[in-house]
């Protein structure tokens, strides 16, 4: 769960923490004002609110999104409301959409905000004019460009946060920044990402706090490329800068990012204590997902050092938060990891439970893509069909005119009627061939939809409901068959320093290298995530156990081309058992015969990777033997 993917997702507080301003004199001539109480709400959000209630009511559009920014910095629903309610439309409507997408009641969808965009947009663009609501504007644009960026349209949100840039004031126009040089870094444009960082430190005009955020913001660029040691570097800089500017808000940003990195480089002690640091200062912890990934990784630096019972508390506090929940998918990484850090640090049972709540996660999320795919292939289905439908009663309306036509021309030259039925004949066969051929195209189309709804859209193999149909089917028939799970050994690490694009590539190769040691009639299937699932029937456990070895020699052999350019060599551990098994043949489930499976891969996880380990006898006399081993 990383801390910087949760500060670009919204108007966040603590991004801007520019309280420093005050202790570092600036020239005036070079450096461009701040307003004050902008300043307070990303420095101190609870006394920055106090202010602004205060004063005298907000007249002006600039000041009005002022004080809207800071209730939402400061979670103060109702002052939010209250200044949206008291404007006309189409403001009215363009703050409220904004106050609901920051209080997490709606989400600004694409075409929702396109829409309330839509008159205020001519105003600022492509030239400013007198009545450009500029601040309010260059605000929704932001939302749209991380909307754009979360569909994957990254070019797009470039676009849009280029268009927002010359609309913000100071502090806003800071994240817009860095948001806009991370999206050019995932773009793989490192020159244009460095040339925004650039013109970032030239806004902070030498500020201490300025550049603080700068240089936060340039550690998210780096760890985009992966560049850990450059990442840590920025911000223990920004971290000093903070300190001796005694800015607290940019000093928990910098902290809270440095737990992160501290936590996923081995180096516990560092990250719980600056972790602990944060936690000192309750105000800044008002947003609850950066408060919520603080505390993801304060547990795992608490794993490591063995500090159980402290990390357990930790975790029980995020559950107190109560988030919104966020995607399977992203739900399953965040238990990967905690079972992960269990399983180092010898607590096998946590690990286990919530290595099965991840594959739970992992078979929710694919049964959503399933069936959205299914959705998308039967509106396809479902439009030819129709067209079929169309095309052919085309073809009656015509026939229907050529016959009235023929039936006049008998009426008037009865001698050519034998003629005319002729053609009334060939017309009639004519359209029947047709209904048989756009009959058969609409036969072979529902073939390829029942088929599709089997495969993995990713490596064209076995999704886990096909499998498991398999599965249901040949215990039903009492075939003998082997099992072979398979899990790429470090997956999660791949996606973190190549890319989504370059896991994908890794999946692709490793599903090509498994068909190549298979034989005939033995069924591949993803399972889940990085889990392969392999089927051979009728295959003992001997030969079943030189087909596991292959499989492992086969992913790890050879290096696998990435889609930049590079290479990289990756490992799998397996699980592996023939059932029945030997010598008591006792009756399983298909159920259980991949739950032992899966245990015979967590032994090979446990075991230092890279290896198979499988189950080639057990003595299973009674149900009774049988649980007190799964209990084991």
């Amino acid at each position: 769960m990383r801390i910087a993917r949760d500060l670009m997702k919204g108007l966040v507080a603590a991004m801007l923490a520019l309280a420093a301003l005050v202790a570092s004199p600036v020239s005036a001539d070079t450096a461009e004002p701040l307003d004050a109480l902008e300043w307070l709400s990303e420095q101190r959000p609870l006394a920055a609110v106090k202010e602004a209630r205060r004063r005298p009511r907000p007249q002006d559009l600039d000041d009005i999104v002022l004080h809207t920014r800071v209730a939402l910095v400061a979670n103060d629903r109702e002052y939010a409301n209250t200044l949206a309610a008291t404007q006309p439309e189409p403001i009215r409507v363009a703050l409220q959409l904004w106050v609901a997408e920051g209080f997490r009641e709606a989400n600004a969808t694409p075409a929702r905000l396109t829409q309330v965009l839509a008159p205020l947009r001519p105003r600022c663009l492509p030239q400013r004019q007198p009545d450009c609501a500029a601040r309010l504007v260059g605000t929704l644009l932001r939302l749209e460009a991380q909307q754009q960026a979360r569909s994957g349209q990254i070019r797009a949100a470039q676009q849009t946060l280029r268009q927002a840039l010359p609309l913000l004031p100071l502090l806003p126009r800071l994240a817009a920044g860095g948001e806009l040089a991370v999206l050019l870094q995932q773009a793989d444009d490192s020159p244009a990402a460095d040339a925004q960082i650039a013109q970032m430190l030239q806004w902070a005009s030498d500020r201490p706090a300025l550049l603080a955020v700068a240089l936060i913001q340039q550690s998210f660029v780096r760890r985009q490329r992966n560049d850990l040691a450059g990442q840590r570097q920025a911000l223990e800089q920004a971290l000093q800068l903070t300190l001796a500017a005694e800015a607290p808000g940019t000093l928990a940003v910098a902290r809270a990012n440095l737990v992160e990195v501290y936590a996923h480089t081995n180096q516990p002690k560092l990250a719980k204590e600056q972790a602990e640091a944060v936690l000192a200062d309750p105000e800044q912890l008002l947003d609850r997902s950066f408060n919520a990934s603080l505390l993801h990784n304060l547990a795992l630096s608490l794993i490591e050092l063995r500090q159980f019972d402290a990390a357990r508390q930790r975790l029980a506090q995020i559950e107190s938060l109560r988030l919104a929940p966020n995607g399977p998918r992203e739900r399953a990484e965040v238990l990967r990891e905690l079972s992960r850090a269990w399983g180092r640090a010898g607590q096998y049972r946590e690990a286990l439970r919530l290595f099965h709540q991840e594959r739970q996660l992992d078979e929710q999320a694919e049964r959503q893509e399933n069936q959205a795919a299914m959705a998308d292939l039967q509106s396809q289905g479902a439009a030819l069909q129709q067209q079929a439908e169309l095309d052919q009663l085309r073809q009656q309306e015509a026939l229907q005119q050529r016959t009235l036509r023929n039936q006049a021309t008998l009426r008037a030259i009865w001698l050519t009627g034998g003629v005319v039925v002729v053609v009334a004949v060939l017309c009639a066969l004519l359209l029947w061939l047709g209904s048989r051929v756009r009959h058969k195209r609409l036969q072979r189309s529902q073939r390829q939809l029942h088929e599709l709804s089997d495969r993995d859209s990713l490596t064209g193999l076995l999704n886990r409901g096909a499998m498991q149909r398999r599965l249901v089917e040949l215990t039903q028939a009492g075939v003998d068959a082997g099992l072979l799970l398979l899990d790429l050994d470090h997956f999660k690490q791949i996606n973190d320093a190549q890319g989504h694009a370059a896991g994908d590539a890794v999946l692709q190769a490793v599903a090509e290298r498994l068909r190549s040691q298979l034989r005939e009639g033995d069924l591949l299937s993803r399972w889940g995530g990085e889990e392969f699932l392999v089927l051979a029937p009728r295959l003992p456990s001997v030969p079943l156990r030189r087909l596991a070895h292959r499989v492992v020699r086969a992913v790890g052999q050879h290096p696998i081309s990435l889609p930049n350019g590079k290479t990289m060599t990756v490992t799998a551990s397996v699980g592996f058992a023939s059932f029945p098994l030997p010598p008591d043949r006792p009756a399983f489930s298909w159920e259980r015969a991949v739950h032992w499976v899966d245990l015979a891969l967590y032994q090979a996880k446990r075991s230092g990777r890279n290896r198979a380990i499988g189950v080639l006898s057990a003595s299973l006399p009674d149900d009774e033997a049988l649980r007190r081993i799964e209990l084991d």
